[in-house]
């Protein structure tokens, strides 16, 4: 009967074999794959995690090579790594395959929108963050003043004075090194003339004090210079 004897759905001489890696990573976005292994029996195929799912869950033996198994990886929405596994069983054996999967990169930002005093200063901005990031700053009147954040999540900059007329727009953004992941915070300082109008009412509020006072004491001068 040749090297092989078919019994049922049985190969004699053909033992459960799988042939490829026994782990493999994926990025957060997810993919697919594909498991090869050959058999002389009934198999069967499952993972142990809802974000992994194989095409199919058992099969029959094949004459022609070995069986090909795929299998698909749902994306990462979780800041966090995860892994499951695969396990192909047949003839009384089974093989464990290692799926493990990176984490949803992100950046966040506790404002994106702060609008600050026309004095010199320095802000702190709170940032959450588990990925490498690059930092680009617009306005020459902002500046990074750690050149490492003061915890995990704050990171200092200095403002200067806006000595000009009209408040002032910039911006910090935040950009992943590794990935598209990138959040911008906006800034708004005030200009001059909040405190110039002060100081003008202010000058006014005294000057007509004065006036009044004046023009009450020459009223009365020229009452009592009448009697």
């Amino acid at each position: 009967f040749g090297a092989l004897l078919a019994i049922g759905c049985k190969e004699v001489g053909k033992e459960f074999t799988y042939e490829g890696e026994e782990s493999f990573s994926f990025k957060a976005e997810g993919g697919s794959g594909t498991l090869r292994f050959t058999t002389g029996e009934k198999w069967t195929a499952s993972s142990s995690a809802d974000w992994i799912s194989v095409t199919t869950g058992a099969g029959l033996p094949k004459d022609d090579g070995p069986i090909a198994l795929g299998y698909k990886v749902e994306p990462n929405e979780s800041p966090e790594k995860r892994s499951g596994t695969i396990t192909i069983s047949s003839g009384g054996k089974s093989k464990l395959i290692t799926i493990n999967q990176n984490e949803k990169s992100f950046l966040v930002l506790e404002d994106q929108y702060i609008v600050i005093d026309e004095i010199e200063q320095v802000i702190t901005i709170k940032l959450q963050s588990n990925t490498p990031y690059d930092i680009t700053i617009t306005g020459d009147w902002i500046s990074q003043t750690n050149v490492k954040a003061l915890t995990e999540e704050e990171l200092s900059f200095s403002i200067s004075a806006n000595t000009e007329i009209g408040s002032r727009h910039g911006k910090i953004t935040f950009e992943g090194k590794e990935n598209n992941v990138s959040t911008t915070i906006n800034i708004e300082q005030k200009g001059l003339p909040n405190m110039l109008l002060h100081q003008a009412y202010g000058v006014y509020d005294e000057m007509k004090k004065i006036y009044t006072h004046n023009d009450t004491e020459t009223q009365y001068g020229m009452i009592e210079s009448n009697e």
